[in-house]
């Protein structure tokens, strides 16, 4: 029985005795002993009724006769206190509908899917991300996530400041760098960005446009520096928030008010309120008839807006667009804007109080008791990034909502390290781990539920009479009361106290229940029937806690590392479900699904930072979502799949697993390169014999790490375990890339013509071919091992055979998008002479002139020491070019040029000829 339905009983009685409007407030008695649920209710309607509380309480005493509803007893209390005892059969009702309910138990439909846009972080892009738009973002998804919980359709939005002077600031700071850069004399502005972020951009940007604002650097230099900052810096924030699992619905740019006209159409409306005055070459709007302490200007005396005005006329595309409901999640230092931005609206007609503020205070970082405050990134300030690296991103949330807004957040990096119930996130989380051990110790499935347990929801739950049992029941069937006040009161961090309230409830049930000391309350009893109503306890249990969980933006592990003097009594100690005697298992198969799952918990953040807004699925969906995006006018969807074939006999035998997963990526990139396409997602396979811990990891970490440099989304993936196929140790790789190319771009080798220049650009060593001749010449022919130095290179083996494939997306994505390049082949499998004329229409072929470049020391020892051909070297091995661009003759100097500024090593390698074969002179 609910705390709602006892409402119900009394609202009932109390009309009986002629209230109108019954108010009733219930809580649990902080004593076991005076029952299962109390009211005052009596005291409070003394006045009302005009009667001696307690008298008031027995009346309503003897209106609800025992037995009624579940409940077994009304007894009063000291002056008036009601005080109630259910029934067991009644309590275990609440078990009973968490089974029936299961993910969806707590949510309700209070807010009638009425729309709601919440808007938060909304940082300049100006920076990294600090601690403050950290608090905030995960303040604002907790309340977005609350409000989805009770029925409201929720609308999140990020609102992009990328107008007015701090991105001037911005543009002059890299500026600033840019000319440092190029060894000219420069300052940054006193009041500009100083960070090494900043210092990152403008090297990016040297590498990308080279010295041609030197001369010019405040036109358009400066206007192509603003953009490049701007889009750069926007990537930089997007990836933390992925990261750290934020997404919006929408991003709103400020600049887009002014180009639509939009802030020109609020000052006209304004206007004509008859509110708005000059004075001093400024225009001014009366704000103080609406309770602003003063009147705010609108247009300063240089015609240029304040701030004042573009948040007006943004808040009014809010109401326009159908928000009649909005939520604001801002640092406190908003505080003094919310009256301004209020009465402006109430001008135009808005009603009072739109929109809602919620106020944030700052965070500090304290670690051994001193204040933890320099980032190295951003020069004077730590950043998400920074903590997120440090203590991950379940810590990092939970620590951030789990206290009031409103109060100052100190972030004690040593408590939230501590692997102990002394961390409220640990606590939660290993109490959600705890039970699913339990679950897979009774033959549960993976300790989730689902099918393999429905059979509980036929269990005798009125068996659940030990007081224990009882008050856990109470505090389970509490969360959707909890839910409602939580979103009614914006207030993330009761969900933090509920959490850590039913974790500490469900360890101290837990340990009553030791099967050595208290055979009786043991979970797994031997009597069927009670083991059975325990069990159901138990999944009602993991079901409260993951939603909790995900309430708040947080994993909810199955599977958790314990404690050395941990009790275990009731868990698997093999986390898997015992096998019959003689029986067989799919981990004695060769199947360890559990290891397999401890993997994947492991590659879940990695995957998570390389998401982006188009980015609609997570991890663990059946197929990957990705929204097309819509800035290509005839868009072509482009794909390529790959392996890195025998380099991974190298990686087996170095045990360094992360580089082969960038040149997976890197490889397919390139692929799809060549036809102008840049890349939207990725998508990994990876087969192996027996999972190895940490081994899937590494292999993820390269992948996730190359698909962030690329700007690619890590989609999805497959990891196979075959052990009767792979050899203990090994493994096998491929990938799937789709990118998108607008059908005008696309690169096709069309536009190729007889005396065209070929461009090429160096590779990092043999990239991802030829391997299984290296290996072959390297490890049996010259007896070399994985560490015995390279010959003539200060090198080990190991190193020289795995760098990374490159990817020559940064370099050339200028090119394709001007159109320089008439066609580009990526040299792999087959050299040069067997992928150069993939590009190149019929009848035309090339020349390669071998003297244009220095062939690395890596492919002449090759040579040397396996005895093998020039032909037959050049046909295997990329011989130090990785990339060819094909330009007009014209063009050559100049991209030779550019990419050498960008920090390529290229060069005029031959040229296009009518011969219909490339020739190697």
């Amino acid at each position: 029985m609910t705390h709602d339905q006892i409402r119900t009983v009394l609202e009932a009685v109390l009309r009986e005795m002629g209230v109108a409007d019954p108010r009733v407030h219930l809580e649990r008695p902080r004593d076991p002993t005076h029952g299962d649920v109390a009211t005052n209710v009596a005291m409070t309607l003394a006045s009302t009724l005009r009667r001696p509380p307690r008298a008031i309480a027995q009346e309503i005493q003897e209106r609800i006769p025992q037995g009624t509803g579940g409940i077994a007893s009304v007894e009063v209390a000291g002056p008036g206190f009601l005080n109630f005892r259910l029934t067991t059969s009644a309590v275990g009702e609440v078990v009973g509908r968490i089974l029936n309910e299961g993910s969806d138990f707590g949510r309700s439909k209070t807010g009638a899917n009425q729309p709601v846009v919440v808007e938060f972080v909304s940082a300049n892009p100006t920076g990294l991300l600090h601690l403050g738009h950290g608090r905030q973002a995960a303040l604002g998804d907790a309340v977005c996530s609350l409000l989805e919980w009770t029925g409201w359709k929720v609308h999140r939005e990020f609102y992009y400041n990328d107008a007015g002077r701090q991105i001037e600031r911005l543009a002059e700071s890299v500026r600033a760098r840019y000319l440092q850069g190029l060894g000219l004399e420069a300052a940054v502005p006193e009041d500009g960005y100083h960070g090494s972020t900043v210092t990152d951009v403008a090297q990016e940007f040297l590498a990308a446009e080279g010295d041609r604002w030197r001369e010019d650097p405040s036109g358009e230099g400066l206007s192509r520096m603003r953009r490049f900052a701007v889009e750069r810096l926007r990537r930089e924030q997007d990836r933390d928030l992925n990261g750290f699992r934020v997404h919006f619905d929408e991003y709103y740019l400020e600049s887009s008010l002014y180009d639509d006209g939009r802030v020109d159409e609020t000052v006209q409306r304004l206007r004509k309120t008859g509110l708005v005055f000059e004075q001093d070459g400024a225009v001014w709007l009366r704000t103080s008839e609406f309770g602003d302490q003063k009147d705010r200007v609108m247009i300063k005396s240089d015609g240029s807006a304040t701030y004042f005005l573009p948040d007006v006329a943004y808040h009014v595309t809010k109401w326009e667009r159908g928000f009649h409901h909005a939520i604001n999640v801002q640092g406190a230092d908003h505080h003094g804007t919310v009256a301004r931005v209020r009465a402006g609206l109430q001008a135009l007609g808005l009603p009072e109080g739109y929109p809602e503020y919620i106020l944030h205070q700052m965070v500090t970082v304290e670690q051994g008791g001193q204040e933890v405050k320099f980032s190295k990134r951003a020069g004077d300030y730590l950043t998400l990034r920074d903590l997120v690296e440090e203590v991950g991103v379940d810590v990092t949330r939970y620590f951030f909502l789990m206290r009031k807004p409103e109060a100052h957040l100190v972030f004690d990096l040593d408590w939230a390290r501590d692997q102990s119930d002394k961390n409220p996130v640990y606590k939660a989380q290993y109490a959600h781990a705890r039970v699913c051990s339990i679950l897979r110790r009774a033959g549960l499935g993976n300790g989730s539920g689902g099918d393999e347990g429905s059979d509980l929801q036929g269990a005798e739950l009125g068996l659940l009479a030990q007081d224990s049992e009882r008050e856990l029941i109470q505090t389970l069937g509490e969360f959707p009361a909890l839910v409602e006040r939580a979103a009614a009161a914006r207030a993330p961090h009761l969900v933090c106290d509920y959490l850590e309230q039913t974790a500490g409830q469900v360890n101290a049930w837990y340990h009553a229940g030791n099967p050595t000391r208290n055979p009786e309350l043991a979970v797994l009893h031997p009597d069927p029937r009670l083991r059975r109503a325990r069990l159901a306890l138990t999944e009602a249990v993991r079901i409260v806690l993951a939603s909790a969980l995900s309430v708040l933006g947080i994993h909810a592990p199955e599977r958790m590392e314990r404690a050395p003097d941990e009790d275990r009594s009731h868990e698997d100690p093999s986390d898997e479900a015992a096998a019959a005697p003689g029986g067989m298992d799919y981990r004695s198969a060769g199947v360890d699904l559990d290891r397999a799952e401890r993997a994947k918990e492991g590659i879940r953040d990695l995957v998570d930072a390389t998401r982006d807004r188009w980015t609609l699925s997570g991890m663990g969906s059946f197929g990957g979502l990705y929204a097309v995006p819509d800035d290509a006018v005839r868009p072509v969807l482009v794909s390529s799949a790959d392996g890195v074939g025998t380099k991974l006999k190298v990686a087996f035998l170095t045990g360094i697993h992360d580089s082969v997963g960038q040149c997976l990526v890197n490889h397919c990139v390139n692929d799809i390169l060549v036809q102008g396409a840049r890349p939207l997602f990725f998508l990994d396979y990876l087969a192996t014999g027996e999972v190895e811990e940490g081994m899937v990891e590494s292999v993820v970490a390269g992948i996730a790490r190359a698909c962030r440099e690329n700007g690619c989304a890590l989609l999805g993936g497959e990891t196979a375990q075959m052990p009767d196929f792979y050899a203990p140790g090994e493994y096998d790789l491929a990938g799937f890339i789709v990118g998108l190319v607008d059908r005008d771009r696309l690169l096709d080798g069309s536009r190729v013509r007889e005396g065209d220049v070929l461009v090429g650009m160096g590779s990092s060593g043999l990239h991802t071919n030829g391997y299984t001749l290296a290996r072959r010449i390297v490890f049996e022919r010259a007896g070399l091992g994985v560490d015995d130095p390279f010959p003539e290179m200060d090198e080990s083996v190991g190193s020289v055979l795995l760098r990374v494939h490159r990817s020559y997306l940064p370099a050339l994505t200028p090119e394709v998008e001007e159109g320089t390049v008439r066609a580009l082949a990526h040299i792999t499998g087959g050299g040069i002479p067997g992928n150069l004329p993939r590009v190149l229409p019929e009848g035309l072929g090339a020349r390669i002139r071998t003297d244009s470049w220095e062939i690395p020391t890596v492919f002449r020892i090759l040579a040397e020491l396996g005895g093998v051909a020039r032909d037959e070297m050049f046909r295997v091995f990329n011989m130090g070019v990785g990339m060819v661009a094909v330009v007009a003759p014209d063009e050559a100097e100049a991209l030779v040029n550019r990419l050498r500024d960008r920090g390529e090593r290229a060069w005029i390698l031959g040229e296009i000829t009518g011969s219909g074969s490339v020739e190697i002179d």
